[in-house]
């Protein structure tokens, strides 16, 4: 008898620590979402509000009023030319079908980082060219004023962070 309450023990035993595991795995996976579908995201992802939640997506955006940020020279940045070449490529990567899209922690975790996408990873629609920032004001630095270069990116480079409590697109920009 004694054997048969020691069986049942490390049964219920092995039992309680299975459930308690995948407990923990349903947890994790539940709290990590795509980040591209996060409303938050999505918010920021808007050139004219990036800036008011602690991004600076606009220094890649030619046509935009980039953020007057220390350390923020958008001299050599790579950019896009216009709002409508940003709003384009960031609702095809959006709504891509990616094998492993980037994955926002409930907690913001791991901030900030990055996500790179090839440009044959996204419909040929969606895609846009990248240009050098080659002057810039004389104020700040931060408004670029002459483009130069223009490049078919190797790939598109979204970057992610946690701020003020909620996940944001903190820049995006073309790699040559």
């Amino acid at each position: 008898m004694a054997t048969k309450s020691f069986k049942v023990k490390k049964f219920l035993s092995l039992t309680l620590a299975f459930a308690v595991l995948m407990g923990l795995v349903s947890i994790r996976s539940a709290h990590a979402q795509d980040c591209r579908q996060l409303q938050s995201v999505i918010d920021s992802a808007d050139p004219f509000r990036n800036t008011g939640m602690a991004g600076h997506i606009n220094k890649h955006i030619f046509a935009a009023q980039a953020p007057h940020l220390v350390n923020n020279s958008a001299l050599n940045a790579t950019m896009y030319r216009t709002i409508p070449n940003w709003n384009s490529l960031w609702g095809t990567y959006q709504n891509a079908n990616i094998l492993n899209p980037p994955q926002c922690p409930a907690l913001g975790a791991v901030n900030p980082f990055h996500d790179d996408i090839a440009p044959n990873a996204l419909p040929a629609r969606g895609q846009v060219n990248g240009h050098d920032c080659t002057a810039v004001d004389g104020n700040n630095h931060t408004q670029c004023t002459t483009l130069a270069n223009q490049f078919a990116p190797s790939n598109y480079r979204f970057v992610f962070a946690w701020r003020g409590g909620q996940w944001i697109i903190l820049t995006a920009y073309p790699r040559p």
